[in-house]
């Protein structure tokens, strides 16, 4: 028999900013406690994912900005219904009335957990109505974690012509910048997408040496 011990933890009116403090878009600090939103997964803050028109964009800086967003709305309060492996609490935690794992997966900017789904309906909705993450496509954040898996190749091309465009100088010199430290800039970039250096050396013929560690 498992026995599961709830309780709640709460901040006054005052500010709640001063309170809470959202490190990413699936987790809360609160007075130097760590508090992850139970049965939601957002990009983590280094991850970025492709728009409806294929242009990067930083879903997880826009994830964790929108729950950010959220706390400044109204007085918070979090139910907590357990530990991860981490010991850190885990629970709903709410801004007023506004669930936050509720919110975000509901916009968008986080699918449901796997291992706890709770918000199932409301990520039908965002995906039927494509909002941000939806719009186009993204790694799932437990598989990036992971190490991501390659798009296809027309995505790694895709996303190489954009980067070059972006980051390569068409005339003149490359402020200093050298070919190693581009290479180096390139799979940072790419790794952030979930496009592995594979699937780079498939679309180029070679992968660019890179920067002594």
């Amino acid at each position: 028999m498992t026995i599961a011990l709830t309780f709640v933890l709460t901040c006054g009116p005052v500010s709640a900013g001063e309170h809470w403090f959202a490190h990413d878009g699936d987790t809360l600090w609160h007075d130097k406690k760590r508090v992850q939103l139970l049965g939601i997964d957002a990009p983590e803050l280094s991850q970025a994912c492709f728009d409806a028109a294929d242009k990067i964009w930083p879903c997880g800086r826009y994830a964790r900005d929108h729950i950010r967003h959220l706390l400044t709305i109204g007085d918070v309060s979090c139910t907590i219904e357990g530990k991860d492996r981490y010991d850190d609490d885990v629970g709903v935690c709410f801004a007023g009335s506004i669930d936050l794992g509720r919110d975000l997966v509901k916009h968008g900017f986080a699918v449901t957990d796997k291992q706890a789904p709770r918000y199932l309906a409301e990520e039908r909705e965002a995906r039927i109505a494509k909002r941000n993450l939806w719009a186009g496509n993204f790694i799932n954040p437990g598989e990036y974690r992971r190490g991501g898996r390659p798009f296809m190749s027309t995505r790694a091309t895709n996303f190489l012509h954009q980067w070059i465009s972006n980051n390569v100088p068409q005339t003149g010199s490359a402020d200093g910048i050298s070919v190693a430290e581009l290479a180096h800039k390139l799979f940072a970039d790419a790794k952030a997408v979930g496009i592995g250096s594979a699937a780079i050396e498939e679309d180029t013929g070679s992968v660019p040496e890179q920067p002594d560690r």
